[in-house]
């Protein structure tokens, strides 16, 4: 999903992705995020990516 908002050289954006991936075996979820500022050649960025992972060998990852 993104979002977007501009006027002439004047730009915002929130640009997100999500993905989630479940098997017999494991199960997986992520979320990556952005968000964009500019005007004109000055630009503002942070992004965050969120990730979970669990499987049957009793492996977690976050």
């Amino acid at each position: 999903m993104a979002i977007a908002g501009a006027n002439n050289q004047n730009r915002a954006d929130i640009l997100t992705v999500k993905q989630t991936i479940a098997t017999n075996d494991q199960a997986y979820a992520q979320k990556f995020e952005q968000v964009q500022a500019a005007v004109g050649d000055n630009v503002a960025a942070i992004q965050q990516t969120s990730t979970a992972l669990a499987d049957t060998n009793g492996s977690l990852a976050v």
